[in-house]
């Protein structure tokens, strides 16, 4: 199919205009109309502002032509067999004509249309709705309220119109034979006063008549007592989330002075909460106050309330959705009223009563034993105080022996431990008062208890089976005082090892005084060799001689293992090495005196030889021509050439030739021989 301008060349509005004719006309040819249904949008601005839109679309049609009557070239009007008319529009202006029933405008602007053959052509003339517009139809009004109506129904279904949308809602879609929630019917009994709370209040009660049961969450109360004075106890009382199952449930119905928003029978599995009636508050935008809350403790019916704030989701709830966070969100629902867990709540403040009635008796029999314990401190200074000023009175001597007393009955055994107490600081005081502090020291208490130990080991020893059990503890306190190797207590070692042997302990045990006797001779050892390492100090000696004068050989002034006599036996030592030294020096040098001796009459009997000789004034010269030659060079030996030389220089100082042989220091006969050989070779003797 072609198509020829009149001016001889087809532009692109020409072949536009060319193909929508072809269309239409090839459409009137085939007999038949299939339209698509029409389609309306409906709009709704819902309670909080949001626009709902929704779209209807009419039945479709697919009738034969009765007739078609062209206006234009561009417009046809079509018949259909129940009488009515379509026009059809091929422009791209579109106006209303009341004289028809539809009005179908084509949007082509293809010339490509035109190239087509007749059956592809009117294949592909279907009216789709994304290329084809109705400016008119006979269910237009009808398709457009069905179209609003769907609009309405999308506001109530997310509960975002007020009372009378949803009943004209309810009434077009019971027309329509669609369906709605199950209780919609309250809407219409509403009265006046009702209409004025939100939708949301309302559906949120209508829900509660449906769901089986909701969950309230965790909830935590302040228990607290204040007692008369001082600050007041608290603790929390807590009720962990629990699930009631609802029944018998009624919408504000009158209680006396108070109308809930709902009341029905509620049982808990747990046992958190006694079956009974229960007040379901809604809360919106208000909370129960406090008048509230009073009137529902007075009647004593359990109430919880339902934050619909805290219904999380989106903006956007259906009644599903809204339905099953009502029943599966405990942050929404909180106790207002629980009169067991109120009970629960009375029992911990009474508990906190008593705890603080125990706690204060608590405190006041610490107060009466701490006011004891300051009196008997108080008492034991003055004790204190008086032992030290009884202490401070007595001798050095008095309180030397008391004080070892003292030691004995609390540490009679080296093992035992240190002795440190009251009364050991009252003595050390004291005897800092007497500036002898050092008699208190922890070093001299060990040497006090080894001595008793040892002086015990004097006297009849008690026995058991053979074994002498006083020297037996001698010589075990005696091992440990030395394998202990205390710095504070090896210098008095030696001391300690001769008040052994003094007191004569014995013991049956061989091998505890093989090692106690090897210990000592060990120790004996090293004093006798003068080392101070066991040298002890004088500062106890007094002491122990007044407290010991069995072992007065022990603490003399010159006792071994004492600093006065490691001090003269270094001296001893040293003046007995510097006598050994002299004594060698002297021999050595008489042995050197008499090797040199010997020496002198050695060389004097080898010069012998030399006696007599006198020097050539021929020779020298001529050698020193001769020995140019080195076959005389190679004969003369190097020794030879330094002993001619040495002769000649002592033939020009005039030094005689038995001089000369004697500076050679020539030690036998034979060599002071050979010698002068060489110098006759050379003419340098007579």
């Amino acid at each position: 199919m072609s198509f020829r301008h009149h001016a001889g060349s087809q532009g692109g509005e020409c072949l536009r205009i060319a193909s929508r004719a072809a269309l239409l006309q090839l459409w009137l040819d085939s007999g038949r109309l299939q339209l698509p249904g029409y389609r309306a949008i409906g709009r709704h601005k819902g309670y909080r502002g949001d626009e709902y839109v929704k779209q209807a679309c009419g039945d479709p049609i697919d009738e034969p032509i009765q007739s078609a009557i062209w206006i234009d070239t561009h417009n046809a009007l079509i018949t259909l067999p129940d009488g009515r008319r379509v026009r059809f529009q091929l422009r791209a202006e579109t106006y209303v004509d009341a004289s028809v029933d539809a009005i179908v405008t084509f949007l082509i602007d293809d010339p490509e249309i035109a190239a087509w053959d007749r059956d592809k052509l009117l294949s592909m003339a279907q009216l789709d709705a994304d290329w084809v517009c109705m400016e008119k139809h006979w269910d237009q009004e009808s398709v457009q309220a069905k179209a609003d109506a769907l609009a309405l129904q999308e506001a109530v279904l997310y509960c975002d119109t007020e009372p009378e949308a949803e009943d004209q809602a309810e009434e077009v879609h019971s027309e329509a034979g669609e369906s709605h929630y199950s209780d919609q019917v309250w809407l219409a009994m509403l009265t006046e006063a009702e209409r004025q709370e939100t939708l949301l209040h309302r559906i949120l009660k209508n829900l509660l008549a449906e769901v089986p049961q909701v969950r309230v969450g965790p909830h935590a109360v302040l228990a607290t007592y204040h007692p008369k004075s001082g600050p007041a106890v608290s603790h929390w009382v807590s009720l962990p989330a629990s699930v009631l199952t609802l029944s018998d449930v009624r919408l504000e119905q009158h209680l006396g002075n108070l109308v809930p928003d709902v009341i029905c029978q509620a049982s808990e599995a747990a046992g958190l909460f006694d079956q009974s009636e229960l007040i379901v508050e809604i809360a919106v935008t208000h909370r129960v106050d406090e008048i509230k809350r009073g009137k529902i403790r007075a009647r004593g019916t359990p109430c919880i309330e339902l934050d619909a704030t805290r219904l999380a989701g989106p903006r956007r709830l259906t009644i599903d959705a809204l339905r099953n966070l009502v029943q599966t969100s405990p942050e929404a629902f909180t106790w207002i009223y629980n009169p067991k867990f109120d009970e629960r709540v009375a029992l911990e403040r009474s508990r906190l009563e008593r705890e603080h009635v125990r706690q204060e008796q608590i405190k006041a029999q610490k107060a009466i034993a701490a006011l004891a314990r300051e009196r008997e401190a108080r008492a034991r200074v003055e004790r204190q105080q008086q032992f030290r000023r009884e202490l401070g009175a007595k001798s050095l001597e008095k309180l030397t022996r008391d004080y070892f007393r003292e030691l004995i009955r609390i540490r009679n055994v080296i093992t035992d431990p240190e002795w440190r107490d009251e009364t050991h600081e009252a003595y050390l005081s004291a005897f800092a008062g007497k500036g002898q502090s050092s008699l208190a020291e922890m070093t001299l208490q060990k040497l006090l208890v080894l001595l008793y130990t040892m002086r015990n080991a004097m006297g009849p020893a008690p026995r058991r089976q053979g074994e002498d059990l006083r020297g037996t503890d001698a010589y075990r306190a005696m091992e440990s005082a030395a394998a202990a190797a205390e710095l504070s207590l090896r210098c008095y070692l030696p001391m300690l090892f001769t008040c052994l042997r003094i007191s004569g302990a014995r013991t049956p045990d061989l091998e505890l005084r093989g090692r106690v006797s090897d210990e000592a001779r060990r120790v004996l050892s090293l004093v006798e060799s003068g080392s101070t390492t066991y040298a002890c100090p004088p500062k106890y000696d007094e002491a122990l001689r007044l407290l010991f004068p069995e072992f007065g050989e022990a603490f003399s002034n010159e006792a071994r293992g004492t600093l006065a006599y490691a001090t003269r036996r270094t001296r001893e030592l040293h003046e007995e090495q510097l006598a050994r030294n002299q004594a060698e020096a002297l021999a050595e040098k008489q042995r050197r005196d008499a090797d040199k001796e010997k020496l002198r009459l050695e060389r004097e009997v080898a010069l012998q030889p030399a006696l007599g000789k006198n020097w050539t004034f021929g020779g020298g010269k001529a050698f020193e021509q001769w020995s140019r030659y080195g076959e005389v060079r190679r004969r003369v030996s190097h020794d030879d050439v330094r002993l001619i030389r040495d002769a000649y220089e002592a033939r020009e100082r005039n030094q005689s030739v038995p001089d000369f042989i004697r500076s050679q220091q020539y030690s036998s006969i034979e060599k002071v021989e050979a010698a002068l050989a060489v110098l006759r070779s050379v003419f340098l003797l007579a």
